[in-house]
């Protein structure tokens, strides 16, 4: 190995800075250990002349805190996981925490390979948007990471802290409003309900709106998974599968709501591949209020689940657990708002 290619050690430090190797250390470290300005000056001259960076693994190992932060997402591909890696960065970035971001692919053993990285990488805490129905593999979590917070989902976990979303409460108001605009038949288009505990409550919330109606009502479930190779355009693929299963059902609802965003957007321009226009012909609903959902052709009307102020409220929910600021369990449970655009006709 070339010397230009060499790491400085803190030894060669000391050596250019005519001082204690200890001394080199406390002030790399950043403590309160009095030293003059005249030899701090120097230690630092001489480790930015020498590039030298600190080891992390030494200094998590001397100190017992990394400043990283693991977090565990079901996607990338999904908007709404970008919007709230957007807040959990930037919460991290002022508080002077490193992220580091990892996705299950919507996979329970992937996850919990995750899990177990970020564990060997000693991460001050866990973010997590499990994906698992097993509560084994939650609390398997909660005893490998002191601090963890789950986020994006429903959790019957009194032990932990979360920032959890009304996702039945969502359902039950946008059905209604499709209620309000004379809709009677009403499709539901999902991803499978049992691989979501999110998506399961979200459809109750749907029945229970359709079934608590004055007037008879018929509602219609069609679900899709598709089996490609490419992960990142399975959301979309997906929305184009439910779109052709729709297009075959008679007779046909005049309303359907899409479990998220990016699959509606998916459904709407399949839907208009095969002929059927969007709201003439049938209106579409959708859940989350993604970037995009204001800009689709037609804008989609939604609800809103705030996904930057999510990543944000965990982040600093566990910031503060990290450095003793609140000790007790925080638990949030954010509640839904409807956004009306022009991807619904009123039929009355």
């Amino acid at each position: 190995m070339s010397d230009a290619k060499k790491q400085a050690t803190i030894v060669e430090i000391a050596r250019m800075a005519n001082t204690s190797t200890a001394t080199v250390s406390r002030v790399l470290s950043g403590t309160n250990y009095p030293v003059s300005p005249r030899l701090r000056t120097a230690v630092e001259k001489a480790a930015a002349e020498m590039n030298y960076v600190p080891n992390a693994i030494g200094q998590t190992l001397k100190f017992g805190k990394s400043n990283d932060i693991g977090v565990i997402i079901p996607n990338f591909t999904n908007p709404f996981y970008m919007q709230l890696i957007s807040g959990i960065e930037t919460i991290c970035r002022q508080r002077e925490y490193n992220p580091i971001f990892c996705s299950s692919n919507n996979s329970e053993a992937q996850e919990a390979a995750n899990i177990e990285l970020l564990r060997r990488k000693c991460v001050d805490g866990l973010i997590i948007s499990s994906i698992s129905q097993n509560p084994q593999n939650i609390t398997e979590s909660l005893k490998l990471h002191k601090n963890i917070v789950l986020f994006d989902q429903e959790t019957t976990f009194d032990n932990c802290d979360y920032v959890s979303f009304d996702f039945e409460q969502g359902g039950i108001l946008i059905t209604n409003y499709l209620l309000e605009m004379g809709h009677r038949h009403i499709a539901f288009l999902t991803a499978p309900l049992e691989k979501r505990a999110s998506r399961k409550s979200l459809y109750l919330g749907f029945q229970q709106a359709m079934a608590n109606f004055a007037e008879a009502t018929k509602e219609v479930l069609v679900s899709c998974d598709v089996q490609i190779d490419d992960y990142k355009i399975w959301e979309y693929e997906n929305g184009r599968e439910l779109a052709r299963c729709f297009a075959k059902l008679s007779p046909r609802p005049t309303a359907i709501f899409v479990y998220n965003d990016a699959t509606a957007i998916s459904v709407m321009s399949q839907l208009n591949v095969l002929g059927i226009k969007v709201p003439e012909d049938v209106s579409v609903v959708g859940f989350d209020n993604i970037l995009m959902s204001e800009y689709s052709n037609p804008p989609l009307t939604t609800v809103l689940q705030p996904a930057f102020e999510t990543g944000a409220m965990a982040t600093k929910i566990i910031l503060d657990k990290i450095e003793g600021k609140n000790k007790a369990n925080c638990q949030i449970k954010l509640r839904p708002e409807l956004i009306v655009r022009d991807s619904v006709r009123d039929i009355r």
